[in-house]
């Protein structure tokens, strides 16, 4: 059991160490620690994964904040919706498990029935006050 908890260490050191080198230095490494180059492919494929995981994710975040901006346009300055934190939204539509395909209904919704809640306490303070 130690072996496989050692193993696995191994395993994400070398994923975070080669996550930050070319092939070049890649393969000196590995050719001075013995380690065939099909283990290689296998951490780059992990890597290739990973990567594509977050850069998908990034996309996925970009598009709900475009959401809400254009919401926001639409709305106008003189609407409460207009003052929306944005994270804060975002946040709550993953708190809930929404799926991209209902981020539309859930921002229109929040941003005319419940503005009140997505707004900083200080914003909206001043907003009131005016």
């Amino acid at each position: 059991m130690k072996f496989l908890v050692m193993l696995a260490m191994l395993s994400i050191i070398l994923l975070y160490f080669f996550s930050k080198y070319s092939d070049a230095e890649k393969k000196s490494v590995t050719s001075a620690l013995s380690i065939p180059d099909s283990n290689m492919r296998e951490v780059d494929e992990a890597l290739a994964v990973e990567e594509r995981k977050k850069v998908q994710k990034e996309n996925l975040k970009r598009y709900f904040f475009t959401l809400i901006a254009n919401a926001k346009k639409v709305l106008g300055p003189k609407n409460m919706g207009y003052y929306v934190d944005s994270m804060m939204l975002f946040n709550e539509s993953v708190k809930r498990n929404k799926s991209v395909d209902d981020w539309p209904g859930f921002i229109m919704t929040e941003l005319n029935s419940n503005p009140q809640n997505w707004v900083e306490p200080k914003k909206l303070a001043k907003i009131q006050a005016l």
